[in-house]
C-alpha cells in the first residue's frame, strides 16, 4: 500500500478484516506492508533544503510539511519520523519501504540508517 494516512489505514483495515471474517480467514495471517515517502533532516534547515530538493525532482510533492502528513508521507527529524512508524506498526504495517525521492542524498540515507532503523528494529 502506498499514500495512505494513519486513518485511511485504520479504515481499510477494518474492511479487509470483514472480508476475512466473511471467508473464514485469520486477517493476522496477511502480511501487511507500505511504501512511504521521507524526507528527514536533523534540522529545520537540512529538512528545508531536503523539501526544495524534492519539489526539484518532483514538482507535484505537497509544498509544505502540513501537506506531506495529510498525504500520508513521513517529514521531519529522525524522531518524528520514529515516531510515524512506530504508529504504522501499532497498526499493523509489519514492512515499511522507505521512498527516498533525491536518490543522491546519501546524508539522508545515512541519517535514516544511523537514526531511524536501529530504533524500528
Amino acid at each position: 500500500m502506498t499514500r495512505v494516512t494513519f486513518e485511511d489505514y485504520a479504515a481499510k483495515r477494518a474492511v479487509l478484516e470483514s472480508h476475512c471474517a466473511a471467508v473464514g480467514r485469520d486477517p493476522s495471517a496477511i502480511a501487511r506492508s507500505l511504501m512511504i515517502p521521507v524526507l528527514i533532516g536533523g534540522t529545520p534547515a537540512e529538512i528545508a533544503t531536503r523539501h526544495e530538493r524534492a519539489r526539484q525532482i518532483f514538482p507535484r510533492v505537497p509544498p509544505d510539511e502540513a501537506g506531506w502528513r495529510a498525504a500520508g508521507f513521513l517529514h521531519g527529524t529522525p524522531d518524528r519520523v520514529i515516531a510515524d512508524l512506530k504508529r504504522w506498526e501499532s497498526l499493523g504495517v509489519g514492512r515499511a519501504m522507505l521512498q527516498m525521492l533525491d536518490m543522491d542524498d546519501t546524508a539522508a540515507m545515512e541519517l535514516l540508517a544511523r537514526e531511524v532503523v536501529p530504533a524500528c528494529r
